[in-house]
């Protein structure tokens, strides 16, 4: 039994679900037993919701849509070819299943069509679903919108687009210096690659590593004696 201050909580009795139930605890004074508060005092009944939050990458992964948070919207099955378009291109192109919203059920339906199909589904199928999702308990509208993360995203297109205004209207670059810049972005993110391609075989072959070094230690010390004869 579980006591905070004159709630008295018997884990006997404590039942948990994702419906929205739970029979949380009774009221009564510290030191009762089990049995005691179960025949003085009635039990509450309370609801209980889960919500998650975090950012979008974190929730595309629990809801079976890992790396797809940059090509699918997560509340439903909207890509960002179907974000841009206008109104009336929108409503004549895009089919109405597409912006339903996401529900687990949905999720879980989708994922045992993608594995009973008998062909390889095309993107515009499956609608990001990559696994099966991980929390089911969890409703997608339950996932708390990342304002956060959105608000950073924003302002960082914002400002592409203010330098790329400048370098168009106020202060125009050359050909040659705007090459320069994509080589180095370019070049950035081979080397950021390199850095993760590094940082894993560390993790992965330590252990090699370190007998290469004992190894690389002993050829030197028998080179040293070698050439001190």
């Amino acid at each position: 039994m579980y006591s905070s201050g004159s709630v008295a909580v018997s884990s006997k009795n404590l039942k948990k679900g994702g419906d929205g139930k739970i029979i949380s605890g009774v009221f009564g004074d510290i030191g009762h037993t089990i049995e005691q508060t179960n025949n003085i005092f009635s039990f509450i009944e309370l609801s209980l919701r889960y919500y998650a939050t975090g950012d979008l990458k974190y929730y595309f992964q629990l809801v079976g849509h890992e790396n797809m948070s940059t090509s699918w919207c997560f509340y439903c099955g909207l890509g960002p070819s179907e974000w841009h378009l206008e109104k009336e291109e929108f409503d004549e192109t895009v089919d109405e299943e597409c912006v339903r919203p996401w529900t687990v059920e949905r999720i879980c339906a989708a994922w045992v069509q993608k594995v009973n199909a008998t062909r390889v589904l095309k993107p515009s199928e499956i609608r990001g679903m990559v696994n099966e999702p991980i929390w089911k308990f969890i409703e997608v509208c339950n996932y708390l919108f990342p304002v956060l993360h959105v608000e950073i995203g924003l302002v960082n297109d914002l400002l592409s687009a203010l330098y790329e205004w400048v370098d168009e209207r106020v202060e125009p670059i050359s050909t040659e210096e705007q090459s320069l810049r994509n080589a180095m972005i370019l070049a950035l993110l081979q080397y950021q690659n390199s850095q993760r391609i590094f940082e894993t075989f560390k993790l992965e072959e330590q252990i090699q590593c370190t007998e290469w070094k004992l190894e690389r230690a002993t050829y030197r010390k028998q080179v040293t004696a070698l050439n001190r004869k």
